[in-house]
């Protein structure tokens, strides 16, 4: 290796390494939505945290098993993070809590804990006022609600039902209390529950209020893989899927590495400069130099043009004619001084080119020897 890319390689390297650790450090860092491990923008460790200093128990469940389980205590509240991903299967599996929060609910969740309401339009989302008497909403104050709006069905239930932060008939949450079931709460989004917004207004005020309420809080994360197995189904993934998130910042680092290296040597690139050479090449050595060349690649047409173009160079003046004039004149003048036919000597300086190497040579004499009589007369 030359000195002159040693720097670029070993800053090449340098660049790789790094990208190459930095993803290994964060390849295993969490970044789920609402997944109480993660302190991305969109997880929510920190709520997890405050929940925890407040005394609760927070128990992360991955699977409806897992979220079963953790459920044998008794007077926990059970949080589904995405409830468009639980099915009849994993409703089944899951025990009676005391307290159920739903963040948008799938239609048979919805169906099974509050058929009361009914999933109406999308509202946007923004800092809005409570509106309602529900005391967890009223001592927390304004919060960033929307998403999924809900309204009463006006079915004949024996529960209470509030809506909060609603300007309609719709609103982005719904409590239902009965005092024969576990209460559950609704909510069209949950975005005021994430690392991103807990500070803002009364977002952790609001969470803090609805989630510890008991002592006992299970978080139930469900997938798409889970809710595809509860049907009999198998999620299908590309490669790029299966490739974890810290792995493929790191290919793109790499990959930007080097086009960054490629453009800064690239500006060295540029139209071809001729050069005199640092030393003086006999002119015997350079033919054969050529000559080897031609061998190499078998080039024995290439080698028979350099041969009679040669030949015509030096006849030509011998006969009173230039290196330009026309091959008939040529042929002619030097059929006329060698007393050959013009068939022969056309055949010499503009035939076909040999098949081999022998009849190479061959031409090669039959030049000289055409050249040697011209010159004899």
């Amino acid at each position: 290796m030359t000195a002159r890319w040693r720097a670029p390689v070993a800053i090449a390297l340098i660049v790789i390494l790094t990208a190459l650790l930095w993803a290994l450090v964060n390849s295993n860092q969490r970044t789920g939505l609402l997944d109480p491990r993660s302190p991305a923008p969109s997880g929510s460790l920190a709520l997890a945290e405050l929940l925890r200093g407040q005394g609760v128990t927070v128990d992360v469940a991955d699977t409806a098993d897992q979220a079963a389980t953790a459920l044998t205590a008794s007077g926990s509240t059970l949080l589904v993070a995405n409830g468009q991903l639980l099915g009849p299967v994993q409703i089944g599996k899951l025990s009676a809590a005391v307290h159920v929060v739903l963040i948008e609910p799938a239609s048979e969740a919805l169906t099974y804990y509050a058929p009361d309401l009914a999933a109406g339009d999308r509202l946007t989302l923004k800092d809005r006022e409570p509106n309602c008497a529900l005391r967890a909403a009223v001592a927390a104050g304004t919060a960033r609600m929307g998403g999924a709006g809900y309204r009463s069905t006006g079915s004949n239930g024996t529960g209470t039902l509030t809506a909060c932060y609603g300007t309609g008939a719709e609103s982005p949450l719904v409590q239902l209390s009965d005092s024969g079931g576990p209460t559950v709460t609704v909510l069209g989004s949950g975005s005021a529950l994430t690392n991103e917004r807990l500070g803002q207004d009364g977002n952790a005020a609001l969470a803090m209020n609805l989630l510890g309420g008991s002592s006992h809080l299970v978080w139930y994360l469900p997938t798409v893989a889970e809710l595809l197995a509860s049907t009999g189904q198998q999620e299908r993934k590309s490669l790029w899927q299966l490739i974890p998130s810290g792995w493929k910042w790191a290919m793109l680092q790499a990959l930007l590495a080097g086009v960054l290296l490629a453009l800064w040597r690239a500006r060295r690139l540029g139209p071809v400069v001729t050069e005199p050479l640092p030393v003086v090449v006999r002119a015997a050595e350079a033919t054969e130099g050529r000559a080897r060349l031609y061998r190499k690649v078998k080039a024995t047409d290439r080698a028979a043009d350099a041969l009679r173009a040669g030949a015509r160079d030096r006849l030509a003046p011998l006969v009173g004619l230039t290196a330009t004039s026309d091959p008939h004149a040529l042929t002619g003048a030097v059929a006329t001084r060698t007393h050959r036919t013009t068939q022969d000597v056309g055949a010499l300086l503009y035939g076909a080119a040999p098949a081999t190497d022998e009849a190479l040579v061959k031409l090669a004499d039959q030049l000289d020897t055409l050249t040697r009589e011209v010159r004899r007369l």
